[in-house]
C-alpha cells in the first residue's frame, strides 16, 4: 500500500491566493467603492466622476434616501428646503414639502405677527395651514385696529374682510373710532364726511346738529350776515337762531365798515385806515361778534396799538 505524499507549501503555493485576492480587490467598481462608504458625499463624488455610469441610477435612488435621512435628523425647514432642492421629483419630495410647510407655520406661530403670517401665506397660499393662517391675520389685524381704537385701521378690516367674523362689531367700531376723532377738532367738511358713509344709526343726530352749530359759527367768525340769514331760513328750529338773529343785524351794519377799511389798507392808505378802524371800535366796541372781527383784522395788519387804545 502506497503512502500518500504529504503536502508541502511552496512559494507559489503560498502566493496564488495572495494574487487573486490582489486581483479581486483590484477589480472593485467606482459604485461598489461608494456603496462601502455609504455617504451622500461618497455618492455625489461618484456621480460627478462617473456621469455615464450603469449604475447611476441606482446612486441617484441612494443618495435620495440618505438626503431626505439627513434632513429627517435635522428636521428644519432649510434641511427639507436643501433636500427638494437636490431632488425636486425626489422619492420623498409629498412628505418633505409636507414637512416643510408644517415647520414655517410652527415658527409663523411662535412669532405670532401680521408680517409673519403674511410671509408664510406667500410660500404657501393653499397649503395646508393656509386657512389657519388667513384667520390669524384676521384676528390681529382687528385686535390691532381696536386696542388703538383706529378708525382707519376698522375701514381697512371691513374692506379685507368683508364677511370677517368681526364686521358687525367692527362696523361700530368704525362709526364710534372716527365720530370720536372727528369731536376732537370737529368741521364741517370732515362731519360731512362721516354723515356721507353714516346717514343713520347712532351719532347721525348729534352730528348733525353739531354740523348746523359749526356752520353757524363760522359765518359768523366771518361776519358773512348774509349766509347767517340764509342760515336761519334753513334752520328756524336750532337753538342759535335768536343768537343768529341778533348778530346779523349787528354784521350787517358793521361789515360795509370793515370791507372799506381793508380796501384803504390794501392800496396803502394806512393812516386812513387805522381812522376807519378806530370808528368801527367806538361804534362796536360792546358788540362781541365784532370786536372778534376788529381784533383778528389789527392782529393781521399789525396796528391794534394805534386802534385800541
Amino acid at each position: 500500500m502506497q503512502r500518500r505524499k504529504r503536502w508541502k507549501p511552496t512559494l507559489w503555493g503560498g502566493l496564488l491566493p495572495l494574487l487573486g485576492w490582489a486581483l479581486l480587490v483590484g477589480c472593485t467598481s467606482p459604485y461598489q467603492k461608494a456603496r462601502q462608504v455609504d455617504t451622500v458625499q461618497a455618492y455625489k463624488e461618484f456621480l460627478r466622476q462617473n456621469p455615464n455610469s450603469p449604475e447611476r441610477t441606482r446612486a441617484l435612488r441612494r443618495l435620495d434616501r440618505l438626503m431626505y435621512d439627513r434632513a429627517v435628523s435635522a428636521d428644519s425647514v432649510e434641511s427639507y428646503s436643501l433636500y427638494l432642492q437636490e431632488f425636486p421629483r425626489g422619492r420623498f419630495r409629498r412628505r418633505a414639502k409636507r414637512r416643510r410647510e408644517a415647520l414655517s407655520f410652527r415658527t409663523a406661530r411662535r412669532r405670532d405677527r401680521l408680517k409673519s403670517y403674511q410671509e408664510f401665506l406667500e410660500e404657501y397660499p393653499n397649503g395646508q395651514y393656509s386657512r389657519d393662517a388667513k384667520d390669524r391675520i384676521e384676528l390681529l389685524f382687528y385686535q390691532k385696529a381696536k386696542r388703538y381704537q383706529s378708525y382707519r385701521g376698522m375701514e381697512a378690516y371691513l374692506k379685507h374682510f368683508p364677511r370677517g367674523r368681526f364686521r358687525r362689531e367692527a362696523t361700530e367700531n368704525y362709526r364710534r373710532f372716527w365720530w370720536e376723532r372727528i369731536a376732537k377738532k370737529p368741521t364741517v367738511e370732515k362731519i360731512d364726511r362721516w354723515l356721507q358713509v353714516f346717514q343713520s344709526g347712532e351719532y347721525v343726530s348729534r352730528a348733525r346738529r353739531k354740523r348746523t352749530a359749526l356752520q353757524y359759527m363760522t359765518y359768523e367768525d366771518k361776519g358773512q350776515w348774509w349766509l347767517i340769514q340764509k342760515w336761519m331760513k334753513r334752520h328756524p328750529n336750532s337753538p342759535l337762531f335768536d343768537r343768529a338773529k341778533k348778530n346779523s343785524r349787528i354784521l350787517r351794519r358793521a361789515y360795509p365798515r370793515f370791507e372799506r377799511a381793508r380796501r384803504l389798507m390794501e392800496a396803502g392808505e394806512t393812516r386812513r385806515a387805522t381812522q376807519r378802524y378806530r370808528y368801527i371800535y367806538r361804534l362796536f366796541r360792546r358788540r362781541d361778534v365784532v370786536m372778534k372781527l376788529l381784533r383778528r383784522d389789527l392782529k393781521k395788519y399789525k396796528i391794534t396799538d394805534d386802534v385800541i387804545r
